[in-house]
Order: C-alpha cells, then sequence, then structure tokens
C-alpha cells in the first residue's frame, strides 16, 4: 500500500510531506503562479522552497516560511541539493494531479535496496 505522504529527511530527522488542494492553492497564491507553470521554475528557491512549505503543512502544520528556508539550508549544509530535491517536488506535484504516479511507484521499486526501503528520502 502507497503512503499518502512522502518522506524528506534533514540531517537524519523524517519530515512528513502532503501536498493537499488547499495548500497547493496556498503555494500558487504565494508564489503568483500556477502549479503547472511552477514546473518550468523547479530549479527556483521560492519555488522549491514554496511547495516544500505546502508539502509540510499537513503534517507540520504552522511551520511558516521562515522555518521551512532554515529547515532547506540544513538540507543543504548537510549533503543535500536542488538537483535532488526535485524527485520530492516531482511526487507533491503527483499528490495534487500533476504528473505521473506510476513512475513514483516504479522509481520506489528499484530503491529497494535504500535504507528506507519503500520511502522516498532524500
Amino acid at each position: 500500500m502507497t503512503k499518502p505522504y512522502i518522506i524528506w529527511n534533514v540531517n537524519g530527522k523524517d519530515y512528513r510531506l502532503r501536498m493537499t488542494t488547499f495548500n497547493a492553492m496556498q503555494v500558487e497564491k504565494q508564489l503568483g503562479m500556477g502549479a503547472t507553470e511552477a514546473l518550468n521554475h523547479l530549479m527556483d528557491s521560492r519555488v522549491i522552497v514554496g511547495m516544500l512549505w505546502g508539502g509540510l503543512q499537513k503534517y507540520h502544520h504552522g511551520m511558516n516560511l521562515r522555518e521551512v528556508c532554515d529547515l532547506y539550508d540544513d538540507y543543504l549544509a548537510g549533503g543535500g541539493n536542488a538537483e535532488k530535491i526535485i524527485d520530492i517536488l516531482m511526487q507533491l506535484l503527483a499528490q495534487i494531479g500533476i504528473g505521473d504516479t506510476e513512475s513514483s511507484a516504479e522509481d520506489d521499486a528499484k530503491n529497494v535496496e535504500s535504507p528506507a526501503a519503500g520511502d522516498t528520502t532524500i
């Protein structure tokens, strides 16, 4: 069974990400563009942080934009990079119906040997 959230690991701590329609609308409002247009700007830090903020709200409600910026900075300092986060962003978009959820399931199946098999940990 597929989990209703994505695991994003930052310095050994797991964060559950789930983009809801309401939070997607809030992110679109913050960004001043729709989610489909944001696809063309996935390497922009405001899109990355905005989408992470939206994904964090369901399970980490109340985390503000500054805290998400700090969390993303911690992720980068711990060896993450913008290219690695694209997979997470694409999965968040798939949760609201933009993109292919099948490829995410196939990618999960390929990562069986990863430490958190079945979870998408970056």
